[in-house]
């Protein structure tokens, strides 16, 4: 349902429960119970009020808090806030539409209700606010297990080359009789002096995809591996080019476990064969995988 809010004190009040002097807005959302993972559009439609000023801004909230750049969308220009001003470039200033597309998959640990705020103000500081409840359903797996300061070093350096995600240790890369160490990561620098190779492969059967816009902070399960399955052409054992910042969904070699890694360090160029790639990781027990 929508829950219309009146702004003011004595203004008058319209039809639609807004003040007469206030923009004119409407909300519309494709579905008002969808499961968690799913992604909900709302239509938001907009123009002057009767007193004729333009309109300057509309701000979209979720449950009274700021949504981050990379949990949403609006149709023909990603926005890098929640408040978009200078909203006279639609339509110049007389009506507009616009579409705005939230993933909640993200929207938190437990599904539930969540509320969708919309204000859309004009030059005069009049404002129309619009309330959208959305109800996710589903299950929800916590990737409860983090593990900070995990590192991955240059095979030829130290006994960090290799990295087991399921007891979640570094390794030395080789054996005792030069055989490969069966590990989830390994780093491939087998030359002294060779350029650092910056990345790892896996020696058994974990495969990676690289999502980073996925939300790593609340992680869980079912995010993870719908994220991991929607894209079976882009999962590999393979890894290079990693920096700060990326984000990594393994499904750990003959499991249905998920692990999100997040790079938090890139040392390319160190002398001495010293590189190392340092990272955190969530999955969801402290023994998932073994």
């Amino acid at each position: 349902m929508f829950l219309l809010h009146s702004c003011g004190g004595d203004e008058s009040v319209g039809p639609d429960g807004q003040p007469t002097d206030a923009p004119l807005m409407t909300v519309s959302a494709s579905s008002k119970q969808v499961a968690f993972g799913d992604t909900v559009t709302f239509v938001i439609s907009g123009n002057r009020s009767l007193n004729d000023q333009p309109l300057k801004s509309l701000t979209i909230t979720e449950n009274d808090q700021s949504l981050s750049a990379s949990r949403y969308r609006i149709s023909d220009l990603d926005w890098n806030s929640n408040t978009k001003t200078n909203v006279t470039t639609f339509g110049g200033g007389d009506t507009w539409q616009v579409g705005a597309q939230v993933n909640v998959g993200t929207l938190g640990y437990n599904p539930g209700n969540y509320t969708y705020q919309f204000v859309l103000e004009d030059e005069a500081g009049k404002k129309s606010v619009k309330e959208v409840v959305i109800t996710t359903t589903g299950t929800f797996t916590p990737l409860e297990f983090e593990k900070t300061g995990a590192v991955l070093g240059n095979k030829l350096s130290n006994g960090t080359a290799a990295f087991n995600l399921a007891t979640n240790q570094a390794e030395n890369s080789n054996n005792s009789d030069g055989s490969y160490i069966v590990s989830d990561m390994q780093n491939q620098s087998n030359t002294v002096g060779e350029d650092w190779i910056n990345g790892w492969i896996a020696e058994n059967t974990t495969t990676f995809l690289e999502s980073n816009g996925f939300d790593y902070d609340n992680a869980s399960m079912e995010s993870a591996k719908s994220t991991f399955e929607a894209k079976p052409l882009h999962q590999f054992s393979e890894i290079r080019g990693v920096k700060t910042g990326n984000i990594y969904i393994a499904k750990l070699a003959g499991t249905e476990e998920f692990v999100v890694i997040k790079i938090t360090h890139v040392d390319a160029n160190t002398a001495g064969d010293n590189e190392k790639i340092e990272f955190s990781y969530k999955k969801r027990t402290e023994t998932a995988g073994q």
